[in-house]
């Protein structure tokens, strides 16, 4: 699920390199002629806030999408740990299961609680999963839309 996760972090960081490299040849680069200005012409020449602006943005994006692929990790190691211990109650229960058992209902409350917990931690990935995937959709739609503000 990590590299799920982080699959397109490279993609998206080329693309917003090219994106700015672009913007910055257009906008920002000096001219040998400056006779010939363009009203679209920004005016911003400090290194300091270009590289921020350049470096910024692949940064955060790999930050954000290296913590969700950490954290499911967590949650699949939990999933995974909780779906060990159902499989091993429910072995326990069906080797000591006997005919009017009283201690039935304990038994099948234990297992209804394992279950439970299954079913959340299941809920919680999914959560992530679909926080993932709307998140790497903003992204997209934030990395072109600025591709073609700079063309």
């Amino acid at each position: 699920m990590f590299s799920h996760a982080v699959a397109l972090v490279p993609g998206a960081i080329a693309f917003w390199l090219s994106g700015w490299s672009a913007f910055y040849v257009v906008y920002l680069a000096p001219k040998a002629d400056a006779e010939d200005s363009s009203p679209k012409k920004i005016s911003i020449h400090n290194p300091w806030v270009m590289n921020t602006i350049c470096i910024s943005v692949p940064v955060l994006i790999t930050t954000y999408f290296c913590g969700i692929g950490i954290a499911l990790l967590a949650k699949i190691k939990q999933a995974i740990d909780t779906i060990e211990l159902a499989i091993s109650t429910l072995n326990k229960l069906s080797l000591d299961w006997k005919p009017n058992d009283p201690m039935s209902v304990q038994n099948n409350a234990r297992l209804f609680n394992v279950l439970t917990s299954l079913t959340i931690e299941a809920n919680q990935l999914i959560n992530l999963v679909q926080a993932e995937g709307a998140s790497w959709a903003v992204v997209s739609i934030f990395i072109i839309a600025v591709g073609i503000s700079f063309t």
